[in-house]
């Protein structure tokens, strides 16, 4: 390879570096799969070109360069969140629309540079060769880009960004709103695929319409048969119950079959412990006392799901429930009772049908989820829901210290913030305060559970759900957690729902037990009442209000 070669190799690799951070940040960080960057890239070189010829100083080019992609960028995240179009999918309709857009600005299918100044102007006037000069600026370019996004992953919104790719439950659960950090990253990641495009046009001295990745690439399309816009989509899970994502031509996928009829968000989960529909009929509802006002409460709750089908089910049915301040309530039931179902509704993650949910006198039923995690935290059954596995220990409790404030450009973690964790830590006893900078998917389900639980009570919440938060756990470790649990909510007064398939522990915890079967409340007992129930007279109670057996192993665990 001659010198002139290299460096010319050097030119185009430093050029195309933008386009690569750009495409990490969508496709590894926020596991967004993004083709916009198609057509951000010539739409970057246009606007750089067009600009240049205007007379405009081809810095301030690259400045519009990047504004135009992320604006490209954006409308592809708007598309995803606010439309529901499929991210693949909705990457492809911008890049096509922006075929036309980057014609209509520069008024042609090309626009050449020929004898306008560029970014190398500079450095050709100092008198360095154009051969050493492009590689040197873009190089320094190139590393300028790399060092603000080093930076920009350990800011408070680069955590949040972090977090939102690898566990989007988890991080709306902490009050992030998603939808705008993957509108913002998708936006940063095609303005920077813009300036990719710009630096190309500059290099090169002429912008093309057809500059994109796609068009030019060898054996794109794959088959003359083929066309993307006819492409299916499929979503097979994981072992795991992540969802991946695969782009596959009609008939080329073997052993692969898409999936049938709607795609449900929050569908019920299939495990027998999953149920948490809680329907409480209004005659056995206790109301908070005269001058009190319930911390929680629900009035006439009904939740259907899979609406109009042979699969109906009717989940909550009119439910009317009152939770004064304070309360420890334990929820159990039968499987496929509602109990999660009510959880869920409460927590914002399920829509509801009809009714309303108040919080501490605020009417929350239109509230989105990650707004009511501003009142509300909760520890998931499956202890890898409510953490983060790529983060450290330190950067999941800086994410769940800022519940409800704002994550912009600050530090993620602040050295204040370590003193912090490492005492709350040390109350665990799990040696996790010496721990901060592990990785969190290097510990144990128990040391996760009870992260979580840390995490939930951090900033101390109005509410505290727990759905089941013990049941994957061994039975020491469960013993842990829930001594830890009921600590917790002691230490800090807090009012927490908990749902268990475990009668004993249902009885001795909580000062109030509310039995669900069939999506409606059956039993509602607190005071001394609950204190003096045992597990026999529970399930005589059950049988009296239903008049059918009440069986189930899980519902009898000591």
């Amino acid at each position: 390879m001659t010198y002139y070669a290299f460096m010319g190799a050097l030119e185009q690799g430093f050029a195309y570096g933008f386009l690569v951070l750009g495409v990490y940040l969508t496709f590894r960080v926020l596991d967004f799969p993004d083709l916009t960057v198609d057509g951000s890239l010539p739409l970057g070189a246009a606007v750089s070109a067009v600009a240049i010829s205007a007379g405009i100083d081809p810095f301030t080019s690259l400045v519009l360069a990047l504004a135009a992609g992320f604006l490209a960028g954006a409308v592809t995240g708007v598309l995803n969140t606010k439309f529901g179009i499929l991210h693949l999918l909705a990457s492809i309709l911008t890049m096509i629309a922006l075929y036309s857009i980057n014609l209509r600005i520069m008024g042609r299918p090309n626009m050449t540079l020929l004898g306008k100044p560029t970014v190398l102007q500079p450095l050709l006037d100092a008198g360095i060769g154009m051969f050493n000069a492009a590689p040197l600026m873009f190089g320094i370019f190139s590393i300028l880009a790399l060092l603000f996004l080093l930076w920009l992953l350990h800011t408070a919104f680069g955590l949040a960004m972090q977090a939102t790719g690898a566990n989007n439950q988890m991080i709306t659960s902490q009050g992030v709103n998603t939808d705008r950090v993957i509108i913002l990253t998708v936006g940063l990641s095609n303005g920077l695929a813009a300036v990719s495009g710009a630096l190309l046009c500059q290099s090169q001295g002429a912008a093309d319409v057809n500059m994109g990745l796609v068009p030019s690439s060898p054996g794109w399309p794959p088959s003359s048969s083929v066309n993307p816009l006819r492409m299916s989509f499929h979503r097979p899970r994981t072992p795991g119950g992540a969802a991946r994502l695969s782009c596959l031509p009609p008939g080329d996928s073997p052993g692969l079959e898409p999936e049938a009829g709607a795609v449900f968000l929050h569908p019920q989960r299939s495990q027998p412990s999953d149920g948490l529909s809680g329907c409480r009929r209004t005659d056995l509802a206790q109301t908070a006392p005269k001058g009190v006002t319930p911390m929680i409460e629900i009035t006439d709750l009904v939740k259907t799901f899979h609406r109009g089908s042979i699969n109906e089910v009717l989940a909550l049915s009119g439910i009317n429930l009152n939770v004064r301040t304070g309360d420890f309530i334990t929820v159990i039931g039968s499987n496929g009772a509602g109990k999660s179902t009510l959880l869920n509704c409460l927590a914002g993650s399920t829509g509801i049908d009809s009714g309303h949910i108040r919080v501490d006198e605020e009417d929350v039923t239109h509230w989105p989820e990650h707004k009511r995690a501003t009142l509300i935290s909760r520890v998931f059954q499956d202890p890898l829901l409510g953490t983060c596995s790529p983060l450290s220990i330190e950067q999941n409790l800086a994410l769940a210290n800022r519940r409800g404030r704002v994550h912009g450009l600050g530090s993620g973690v602040r050295q204040s913030d370590r003193e912090l964790f490492r005492q709350q830590l040390s109350q665990l006893g799990l040696n996790l305060e010496n721990r901060l900078k592990d990785r969190v998917g290097l510990l144990s389900g128990g040391q996760r559970q009870a992260l979580t639980l840390l995490m939930a009570t951090l900033v101390k919440p109005k509410i505290l759900l727990l759905d089941e938060h013990t049941a994957a756990l061994d039975p020491k470790t469960a013993q842990q957690v829930l001594e830890l649990t009921q600590q917790l909510i002691e230490e800090q007064q807090l009012t927490a729902l908990m749902v268990t398939h475990n009668m004993r522990q249902a009885l001795q915890l909580g000062n109030r037990l509310i039995m669900l079967h069939g999506g409606r409340v059956i039993l509602d007992q607190s005071g001394e009442e609950k204190e003096k129930m045992s597990v026999e007279a529970l399930l005589e109670q059950f049988y009296k209000v239903r008049g059918e057996e009440f069986v189930s192993d899980r519902m009898l665990l000591i």
